[in-house]
């Protein structure tokens, strides 16, 4: 081929454009001092935000003021709970809103609150431990379970509460106590067999169990609600010789034993295995045979 066949290819000066970036483009990525406060407008975190304990100490401090509402409270803690807390960090939350239970009724607004989010095991483990601290007085553990039988809460929720109420940081007169308060107050079935499975789920004195059941069994149960007491005795956290004790309370009934409470010990495993020859006697004379399902 000759030279020179093919043009030369001449590429001009600057044919492509000149990339400018200007200064500023992108926003200068600020990072706290941890003994920053923060202001009015920067108080509560975002969701999924990860803060150090100095920031929320500054959060807790600047939003649960003594004259704090229980709408803010609340509307507050929807925010803040959607930041990445530890464990630590949610249980300081809890104890800036929940450590002070003098103020009842807002402690219960807040509770059934926090009750309604999507919290998790551990996270309500810690709510209730806050609540029913060895500093709230059986008044004040009374008044908020009662508050909180009038709200609509779950089985689950229910059960968490009363299991937290009656844990070992009572002593045997604050047990008994606080076990009359909420029987006395008008339960349904359910709640009443989720109280006395709470109470009785680890082992108590005698003095607690007498006097509870002493409570229980004034006035008369209804038939479900004695059929609840049998369950709860079936329980390995109560001894046989304790088993004795209650069907000594429930023979000495003001007007005696009913026939359905009588057929109700008489068909419990527990209660036979327990109860002597002289008890074994009173259930069974009131009895009525004809009366008796054939499973029973």
């Amino acid at each position: 081929l000759p030279d020179e066949t093919l043009p030369e290819v001449v590429v001009p000066d600057e044919t492509l454009p000149e990339v400018v970036v200007p200064d500023e483009t992108l926003p200068e990525l600020v990072v706290l001092d941890p003994d920053t406060t923060i202001g009015p407008d920067e108080t509560l975190p975002f969701v999924g935000e990860i803060i150090s304990d100095a920031v929320l100490t500054n959060i807790l401090e600047d939003t649960f003021t003594s004259d704090a509402s229980t709408e803010e409270i609340t509307a507050a803690l929807d925010d803040i709970l959607d930041a990445d807390l530890s464990a630590e960090q949610f249980s300081a939350v809890m104890d800036a809103v929940l450590a002070d239970t003098s103020d009842t009724e807002q402690v219960s607004e807040i509770l059934i609150d926090l009750l309604s989010s999507n919290l998790s095991g551990e996270e309500l483990t810690i709510v209730m431990d806050t609540v029913f601290s060895s500093e709230a007085s059986v008044e004040e553990m009374s008044a908020i379970v009662e508050n909180l039988l009038d709200s609509d809460l779950s089985a689950a929720d229910l059960k968490a509460v009363f299991t937290t109420a009656f844990d070992d940081d009572l002593s045997d007169t604050e047990t008994v106590a606080l076990a009359k308060e909420i029987l006395a107050s008008p339960i349904d079935d359910k709640e009443f067999g989720i109280v006395i499975n709470a109470i009785f789920d680890t082992k108590v004195s005698d003095k607690v169990l007498t006097q509870t059941f002493q409570s229980i069994l004034t006035p008369k149960l209804s038939n479900n609600k004695f059929t609840e007491v049998v369950n709860v005795l079936e329980h390995s956290t109560i001894s046989n010789s304790q088993v004795a004790q209650v069907v000594d309370l429930v023979i000495s009934q003001e007007g005696g034993i009913p026939v359905s409470q009588a057929t109700d010990l008489a068909a419990s495993p527990k209660v036979l295995e327990s109860i002597d020859g002289e008890q074994a006697t009173d259930v069974f004379d009131v009895i009525v045979v004809s009366e008796v399902t054939a499973e029973d």
